[in-house]
């Protein structure tokens, strides 16, 4: 039996948020997690719940760049809970990727302008209209630790986001979630697989 379960609009406030406020909380509980627990490099879901506070919204992430597969994760959900998650996103440090707030918001906006072929499906029923739900931002701090996804000193910094984000409603029943997204050259491959039972 295919889900009921829809995405929030693009001009929605979900939780009283945009989805361009609910991207920098996203990076705020992500970026802090140390790589070696990091969601974002686990390929069977053991480090989902990992920083999870809001029990309102689950939490979930894609994989890093140039990962040698796809994972497909198994979770478990708190019933009446909602996701949010990126299809495909960049973030900009300062030195980095500039020297001025210009400059950083220019290099996420020439990263994902290259994007394409974004899909995002629940239980195989694939979402139209995925360039609508293109979110960037503002600019935030994060205390980041010793060894961290993005191999940054340690210590606070300063970024900004951009890229495709998915918020979904209240989720009551199993369900599976596909993205997948790419770089118009298709060199740049990002994917992930759930599986998610509530609970």
């Amino acid at each position: 039996m295919l889900t009921n379960v829809k995405i929030y609009q693009p001009n929605s406030k979900p939780l009283g948020l945009s989805l361009g406020d609910w991207s920098e909380i996203w990076w705020q509980w992500l970026l802090p997690i140390p790589k070696s627990i990091n969601p974002t490099t686990d390929l069977t879901g053991k480090y989902a719940s990992v920083g999870q506070a809001d029990p309102r919204v689950y939490f979930l992430c894609q994989t890093v760049e140039g990962a040698k597969e796809q994972p497909r994760r198994h979770i478990s959900l708190r019933k009446g809970a909602c996701v949010f998650m990126p299809i495909l996103n960049w973030i900009s440090d300062f030195y980095e990727h500039g020297r001025s707030e210009e400059e950083l918001i220019q290099t996420a906006a020439q990263r994902i302008d290259a994007i394409g072929n974004l899909k995002f499906s629940l239980d195989g029923r694939e979402i139209q209209g995925l360039e609508r739900y293109r979110f960037r931002s503002n600019f935030f701090i994060v205390e980041l630790p010793k060894y961290n996804i993005l191999d940054l000193p340690p210590g606070k910094a300063r970024f900004i986001s951009d890229g495709y984000w998915v918020f979904t409603e209240p989720i009551l029943s199993d369900i599976t979630i596909s993205t997948f997204g790419s770089c118009s050259s298709g060199v740049t491959k990002i994917g992930v697989d759930y599986s998610i039972k509530v609970i």
